[in-house]
């Protein structure tokens, strides 16, 4: 009996086609494998099958007694070749050697430039050389990733989902060698944080300055992201440590309670609320708001505050910054939502009126996110340093709903 069965899934092309090595085990101390491949065709042979079925065995006193794995592909891919069917990579290391940095920065050259003489002067090489690696790549992954017309070139589907990996792929090694750069100048450990935009603008740099000056050696690098941005980072390891609002689905992420907020209406002098103590969001609806499109999910949630009362919101102007909605207010064009503590900073200098939300909603609880494993020392210290108010305990997030 065979000691073990082990499948391999090989690419066949162009056209492209499917081929698949059976290794069944030692028979004793060699191999046997039985190996099959089929071409699938638009043309008139829709398949063409090698000469070595399934139910054929590779006689085992033809393979060495030493013989591994990789002899075995070997042998394959002698047979694929002689039966007129290309291999073109059994491992993911070899269909990985075509799609070195390089390469796949000519490749998103290309894309970028729709036309392959174009993205070679843009990167110092000779045209000849970028469709060379072009076609390497393509005939590594068996499928076209470029439709070559006179004029320049089209990306097919494979093309742009190998685009949008190419970038990811090359920031992640550009951010390697950063990481890598920072060991050599003597730094000892690095964090990756995400912040929504209303952590960014309120608390999470003090909070960060304070923990640079404890730990000199742990560089942080900090990014601005929409909330579920922040999560989706998290969750991906692409940032050790998430700061955000929680009024998102977590994902099953550890979360800690971090700061909290209180949302605020800002108001001109002259305006009829800017003698209120406290007001409810439902009497500002009446008015005209300003639209701040980079904060989307508080003003979704005013949305459906605003249609829970059976009203619609105005919005007269929509602008991208709370600096640009401050001045909207200034000018008595409209009204703003926005957490009181950030607004205090700017109530004496346009002598505008902040005046607190009594809705339940408009006090936020801002987390900390991690993930349950993995975390680096420096990165758990930071965790410990933005949660450092007494009695705070770990919790885990669940499902929204």
């Amino acid at each position: 009996m065979f000691s073990a069965v082990t499948r391999a899934t090989v690419s066949v092309g162009p056209p492209a086609a499917k081929g698949t090595i059976m290794v069944m085990g030692r028979l004793g101390k060699s191999w046997a494998i039985a190996a099959d491949a089929v071409k699938n065709s638009k043309e008139a042979h829709t398949t063409a099958r090698m000469n070595i079925s399934q139910d054929q065995f590779f006689d085992p006193r033809n393979v060495d007694e030493t013989a591994d794995l990789s002899a075995i592909s070997e042998m394959v891919n002698f047979h694929l070749r002689h039966s007129h069917l290309r291999c073109l990579n059994l491992t993911a290391g070899q269909i990985m050697r075509n799609f070195d940095p390089v390469s796949l920065r000519l490749f998103i050259a290309v894309c970028e430039e729709r036309n392959i003489a174009t993205a070679a002067r843009r990167e110092a090489i000779v045209p000849s050389a970028v469709s060379k690696r072009i076609s390497q790549m393509e005939e590594a992954a068996g499928v076209t990733l470029l439709e070559r017309g006179r004029r320049g070139v089209a990306v097919t589907a494979a093309g742009e989902v190998l685009c949008r990996y190419a970038r990811e792929s090359l920031q992640l090694l550009d951010r390697m060698q950063a990481e890598l750069g920072a060991f050599a100048e003597g730094v000892q450990g690095h964090v990756r944080v995400f912040g929504s935009k209303s952590a960014v603008a309120q608390f999470l740099p003090e909070d960060i300055s304070l923990f640079a000056q404890r730990y000199l050696d742990v560089r942080v690098s900090l990014e601005e992201r929409e909330i579920w941005e922040v999560v989706r980072g998290v969750e991906e390891g692409r940032a050790d440590i998430g700061v955000c609002w929680d009024a998102v689905d977590m994902r099953g992420l550890r979360t800690l309670p971090y700061h909290r907020d209180h949302l605020a209406v800002v108001v001109h002098p002259a305006h009829p609320l800017a003698r209120k103590r406290s007001v409810s969001f439902v009497d500002t609806i009446d008015y005209e708001h300003v639209d701040i499109v980079a904060r989307s999910i508080m003003q979704t949630t005013q949305r459906s505050a605003a249609a829970a009362a059976g009203k619609q919101m105005r919005y007269r102007i929509q602008v991208s910054t709370v600096d640009a909605a401050y001045r909207i207010v200034a000018a008595q064009l409209a009204v703003a939502i926005v957490p009181a503590e950030e607004a205090s900073a700017i109530q004496q200098a346009l002598g505008l009126k902040v005046i607190p939300l009594s809705d339940k909603w408009a006090k936020r609880q801002f987390v900390v996110l991690v993930r349950e494993k993995g975390l680096s020392l420096p990165a758990q210290l930071l965790v410990q340093s933005l949660s450092s108010s007494e009695g705070i305990q770990p919790r885990r997030s669940g499902r929204s709903k």
